[in-house]
């Protein structure tokens, strides 16, 4: 059985436990690839999200207030990042089908605050990569939901979209 847990300090942003054995994503760890968080702390990072997704752990974070973040997937069986892009305003991030689809909840100035859903391929190791956006409809675009894992991919044939669950 595997978990993730958010710890978010310096030697931990998330933990994971794996049948009882402990693998760490740090801080140092993301700041090798994300060069927005050089010269900062743990403490900067203002939202991190993760997701099991089989032996993967999908996450994003990001900073100033979402203008800056990160989408990336650590593999449990080899304790390492395999997939990291660009992931501003990032709120959660789904595997399926090889694909790694990110719904992001963009809000800021002169901008109406929206929901934006895009996808790449896994294995994807490029902080200036531009990831497929899908174009959603108005009302996916504009259901917020109260938590982020409250957001589910559906697909409508090949086309996939967002649906917010119902908070139990």
């Amino acid at each position: 059985m595997i978990s993730a847990r958010i710890t978010h300090n310096r030697t931990s942003l998330i933990e994971i436990t794996i049948d009882g054995r402990r693998q760490n994503i740090t801080f140092d760890t993301l700041a090798a690839v994300w060069g927005d968080i050089a010269g900062k702390d743990a403490v900067d990072i203002e939202y991190i999200g993760a997701d099991i997704c089989g032996g993967l752990v999908a996450c994003c974070a990001d900073i100033c207030s979402g203008q800056s973040g990160i989408v990336f997937v650590w593999d449990t069986e080899n304790g390492e990042l395999v997939h990291y892009i660009e992931g501003n305003f990032a709120v959660r991030v789904i595997i399926e089908d090889g694909k790694v689809y990110t719904i992001r909840e963009v809000s800021m100035w002169g901008c109406e605050p929206h929901i934006e859903l895009d996808c790449c391929e896994l294995g994807i190791k490029d902080m200036s990569h531009i990831p497929e956006r899908f174009e959603l409809d108005k009302k996916q675009a504009h259901t917020f939901a109260k938590d982020p894992s409250l957001y589910e991919l559906v697909f409508s044939g090949d086309k996939p979209g967002i649906n917010v669950r119902k908070e139990q």
